[in-house]
């Protein structure tokens, strides 16, 4: 059976099916708005906070990979760095 569908449209089914599966578990299978237009932003914003919240976590990861000092002494830096700024206001 698998034979008679196109590989790459299989494919690209699979991933949507897997897309909808973490945004429900995420963000949970109800949708508390009643109509239709409503549903569709209430899906879209959804979908937005899941596409920011998953650059911000890439471009953390990618600010921990390019750093050469050891992740607690950057995390120490950081937080000198906004106490600094505190003092200054």
């Amino acid at each position: 059976m698998i034979w008679e569908f196109d590989e790459e449209l299989y494919h690209n089914r699979n991933l949507a099916e897997m897309m909808f599966s973490v945004l429900k578990r995420k963000y949970g299978e109800e949708i508390r708005a009643k109509k239709y237009w409503n549903q569709l932003k209430e899906i879209k914003f959804k979908v937005l906070v899941h596409n920011i919240d998953r650059f911000a976590r890439v471009i953390f990861i990618i600010q921990i990979r390019i750093s050469t000092e050891p992740l607690f002494s950057a995390i120490l830096i950081m937080l000198q760095t906004k106490s600094d700024k505190n003092k200054e206001t």
